[in-house]
């Protein structure tokens, strides 16, 4: 048994332990944390094929850019003289990760919610992956590519990440606990 297998299975005895003496916050917080780093382990594999969906979906939403050049290749989309590397920071990775990871903790919801709240918070977050690299794309030939990204398209998208969270563990503390 590897290393690997064998912090997993001490996680899942914290986890049984902590839940069995009823300490839940420590119990979210634990199996949240836990989980999170476990499937940060396996982030190339989602990096990989995320990067793919990313490129693929843009390639079929260039329609939106008729009169424009967009060319693509393996982890980069150019727009004109201006092209950007799609990373694990622009397809939005991590977020899925930690809001799924969060999610699996969270005591409110059943499983059932949890699974649909989950599946349709990840469309959000890849759709506003999508929008971002297309704003990315069509301002930096405007503007300078720092401005675009660093200042405007991440505003934007961590803004809309702050929504997505509100929404999923905020709003729903509120209604139902108050």
């Amino acid at each position: 048994m590897t290393v690997f297998g064998i912090v997993i299975l001490l996680w899942l005895y914290l986890l049984y332990v902590l839940k069995r003496t009823k300490l839940n916050a420590f119990f979210f917080i634990v199996g949240s944390i836990g989980l999170f780093l476990i499937i940060l382990t396996f982030k190339d594999f989602f990096i990989q094929s995320s990067i793919k969906s990313v490129l693929y979906t843009m390639k079929s939403l260039s329609f939106f850019f008729k009169g424009y050049s967009i060319s693509m290749s393996r982890d980069f989309v150019s727009f004109y003289d201006s092209k950007v590397k799609i990373t694990y920071e622009y397809t939005g990775v991590i977020e899925i990760i930690s809001l799924e990871s969060l999610l699996c903790f969270f005591p409110i919801y059943t499983v059932l919610e949890k699974i649909i709240i989950g599946f349709y918070s990840c469309i959000l977050i890849f759709i506003a992956t999508i929008l971002r690299l297309l704003l990315i794309i069509y301002l930096s030939r405007y503007l300078s590519e720092i401005i675009t990204q660093l200042i405007i398209c991440r505003l934007l998208f961590y803004v809309f990440i702050v929504v997505v969270f509100y929404e999923v563990f905020t709003r729903p503390q509120i209604i139902r606990w108050h």
